[in-house]
């Protein structure tokens, strides 16, 4: 059986009144609360699109306003915590530097694995690198400048580059005698970038050379837990997720494969994988526990009662770190705040993190 010939205004109209109708749903929080009380795995596969189109945590548009995020009445909680984070996006089609380092919007330096940028006389760490990413094209790579813009307001610089190097066979927890677990996180000034114009950063290293992208983007704490509480955590981070790789169709990016116009697959629906991040919150299933938080207080003791521990960089062992850290596993390094205004990439506190 053919598809039916339906007239482009009825489609048209049709398609706006089911709109409307969602939109009405949305707007009425007797109802909304009656559709978050149906149990999502329960539902009739026939059903379950319906309902999750209307109650879907709207990250894609609210992600730069935490606030009104959570109190949107898809989301409507106080038993979470929403910052803003800038994720590090694996991209397909990212070009290999092969440019003059003095022109930041001209350089392609981000990438993950591959070899670090060194200078004439420098040596690169023993270790293999995880990711480079140039903060000084990073005004060059959006028109609002909104990721400069999280940086800045994190504290993290907005013009060098930060380089990541692990072994991804220790961590602060066993290996307390290593400066950073065996981590080790180089900063180089954007004087030095500028003048490091020698280097083999496009080729591969230990790990494959994969160019990368920024997006803006939403993390989630759970402040108080309950098991629809932590629901809701996991559905809010599949949608920062899935947000910030729409902008990347890399099969590797996605469960099951990117879909195309010819599957027939609402790309929405699709779960996008794990996704690096700057600054936020760790993924809601990779937490601190007792014993990783007593760690982090003894090998960076806070002197300050202004001062406080923050997350630099959380790194998914995914394509091109596929498996780095454990079946989908993360690499999390912490420091304090005053060290992160101070640049002092030294004093960080690892962890390793499997599911």
């Amino acid at each position: 059986m053919g598809a039916p010939n339906v007239p482009v205004r009825k489609w048209n109209k049709a398609i706006d009144s089911m709109l409307a109708a969602a939109d009405a749903v949305r707007a009425n929080p007797v109802l909304l609360e009656r559709l978050k009380a149906l149990p999502r795995d329960a539902l009739p596969d026939d059903e379950r699109p319906a309902w999750e189109d209307l109650l879907r945590p709207p990250v894609d548009e609210l992600w730069d306003d935490p606030a009104a995020l959570l109190a949107d009445p898809r989301v409507g909680t106080t038993s979470l915590d929403i910052a803003r984070a800038v994720y590090l996006v694996e991209d397909p089609l990212a070009e290999r530097d092969g440019t003059d380092h003095g022109f930041p919007d001209a350089r392609k330096l981000s990438h993950f694995g591959g070899l670090p940028l060194l200078g004439h006389s420098e040596r690169a760490p023993d270790s293999p690198l995880l990711v480079q990413v140039d903060f000084g094209y990073l005004p060059y790579a959006s028109i609002s400048r909104t990721e400069t813009r999280i940086l800045r307001e994190g504290g993290v610089p907005t013009e060098g580059m930060l380089q990541v190097f692990a072994t991804a066979d220790s961590d602060s927890r066993t290996a307390p005698d290593l400066p950073g677990g065996g981590v080790i996180v180089r900063y180089i000034a954007e004087n030095d970038v500028v003048a490091a114009r020698w280097s083999h950063s496009d080729e591969d290293g230990d790990y494959p050379w994969r160019g990368l992208k920024f997006s803006p983007g939403v993390t989630t704490e759970i402040k108080v837990w309950s098991s629809s509480v932590s629901e809701l955590a996991r559905w809010v981070e599949e949608e920062a997720y899935s947000a910030a790789r729409m902008g990347c169709p890399d099969p590797t990016g996605w469960y099951g494969g990117f879909p195309d116009e010819a599957s027939g697959i609402d790309a929405p629906r699709m779960r996008a994988r794990p996704v690096s991040h700057l600054l936020g919150a760790v993924a809601v299933d990779f937490a601190l526990d007792d014993y990783d938080t007593a760690v982090l207080r003894q090998e960076l003791p806070l002197e300050d009662a202004l001062d406080e521990h923050v997350l630099l960089i959380e790194l998914a062992g995914v394509q091109a770190l596929e498996d780095a850290f454990g079946d989908e596993g993360r690499l999390q390094v912490w420091m304090r705040r005053s060290d992160l205004h101070a640049r002092r990439f030294d004093r960080i506190v690892s962890f390793l993190m499997s599911p």
